[in-house]
């Protein structure tokens, strides 16, 4: 899925140029951090780019317009302070490029692009993501340049009623990571199962630091403790993974 992600967004950015150009993407990809997903899917990227040079049938406009692809990609961790200064740079000049990029791809992380979003739409550069899930991505006068791959996550939340059904779980607590992406969709969840007679007992956060699993786990118990046997249901990688039992 990778490889067409990056595939077909390449084609449309390489078509709206008749000129032979060389285009320069900056790819943001968390190695590192709460959601290292580049080391799932990072890979597909390059191979993307060798299937677009092997294949001159259907990437004939390509071809044809001696088009080339260079790009760099870094390590934005699902970090703000990380993603923004790495988008800056390349939005504004990469002193290692020279230039500034033509597109960016990524961030994984929804507390990520939303500032990383704006600034692309500031600098009219195109931008899509493959994992942001944030509602407020949606919002065209402020993100007139991003686009995505996946649905916000209020696409999601009948999966999630759907599976706790499968599993006979009618009472149920959340426990959000601290961000404000998780808080949101942790009360997203929690409107939703209320709406759908799940009694959610509990919506709760825990501290980030050095012993984060420790105090997840300590959190959860109290959960569990405070509200009656229910089941709980830890939203943590909120970008990507709504939560986990």
């Amino acid at each position: 899925m990778a490889v067409y992600f990056y595939k077909y967004f390449l084609l449309i950015l390489l078509l709206t140029y008749c000129e032979n150009r060389i285009f320069h993407l900056a790819v943001l990809i968390p190695f590192e951090g709460r959601y290292p997903i580049g080391n799932h899917i990072a890979g597909g990227l390059p191979v993307a780019l060798e299937r677009i040079a092997l294949d001159n049938v259907t990437f004939s406009e390509i071809h044809k317009g001696g088009h080339d692809i260079e790009f760099t990609w870094v390590d934005s961790k699902c970090d703000v302070r990380e993603g923004l200064s790495l988008a800056a740079d390349f939005l504004y000049g990469s002193a290692q490029l020279g230039r500034s990029v033509d597109a960016l791809i990524g961030p994984a992380c929804s507390a990520v692009c939303e500032p990383v979003g704006i600034l692309a739409g500031y600098t009219n550069t195109p931008m899509i993501s493959f994992a942001c899930v944030s509602r407020h991505l949606s919002d065209r006068s402020a993100y007139p340049t991003f686009s995505r791959v996946t649905g916000t996550h209020s696409f999601n939340l009948p999966v999630w009623l759907d599976l706790l059904h499968v599993l006979n779980y009618r009472r149920v607590a959340i426990v959000s990571y601290p961000d404000p992406i998780c808080i949101d969709i942790g009360s997203a969840l929690r409107i939703f199962l209320i709406q759908n007679d799940i009694v959610v007992t509990d919506h709760m956060t825990y501290a980030v630091g050095e012993n984060s699993s420790n105090e997840l786990l300590r959190v959860r118990q109290r959960s569990r403790g405070n509200s009656y046997l229910s089941k709980v249901l830890s939203l943590r990688n909120c970008s990507e993974t709504p939560f986990s039992l």
